[in-house]
């Protein structure tokens, strides 16, 4: 027959209390926590009011069982696996060790040793998941353009176009080019993988 222990306590100004217990024999353990509930008259010197019988209700816990064993738990892990196939954001947050491999570059495009990412790791040849227009473009049509399969884009050539971008969450955000300028229409966000 398990036996019980009552420990009374006072709650400190904020609500909160603790009480530390150490197990002195292996076995299963079950704690609540029970409030009696009170009725309470106090007085706000500050606000000149008087609060009279402020009713706070009995509470009860729900009970928790806790198993003791003499045989130590095994250490907790600091990170689930690294990916070994296609996975996407946002990371799960207990895995941590995968910021070796993913990450967030808070930079410019730009190529560095040949690679486009410099911060964490990634493919050294292309892989272009999907394209979408920028700006309007392309072979102007028809026979009477002065020269035959013209092209034309807004802006002057040599123009950088695609230059402001930012990955955050698996999020691609890069400013909209105006006229002949790179940026100044706004910015635009999609989703990398889709």
């Amino acid at each position: 027959m398990a036996s019980m222990k009552h420990i009374i306590l006072t709650s400190d100004p904020t609500g909160v209390q603790f009480y530390k217990f150490v197990p002195d024999q292996i076995g299963e353990y079950s704690f609540v926590f029970y409030y009696p509930g009170q009725v309470y008259t106090w007085n706000n010197t500050t606000a000149q009011r008087v609060f009279t019988n402020d009713i706070f209700q009995p509470a009860t816990s729900k009970t928790v069982t806790l198993k003791v064993q003499n045989e130590p738990l095994p250490s907790a892990i600091s990170s689930y696996p690294m990916p070994t196939e296609y996975w996407t954001r946002p990371i799960e947050g207990q895995n941590t060790d995968w910021w070796s491999v993913s990450s967030n570059y808070l930079e410019a495009p730009q190529v560095i040793d040949g690679v486009y990412q410099p911060d964490g790791i990634a493919p050294n040849s292309a892989h272009i998941m999907w394209t979408k227009p920028l700006q309007f473009g392309g072979v102007v049509g028809g026979g009477n353009t002065g020269v035959n399969g013209m092209t034309y884009y807004t802006g002057l050539s040599y123009e950088i176009r695609f230059t402001t971008t930012i990955i955050i969450n698996g999020r691609l955000y890069y400013a909209l080019p105006r006229s002949n300028s790179a940026s100044g229409d706004g910015y635009a966000c999609v989703d990398l993988r889709t």
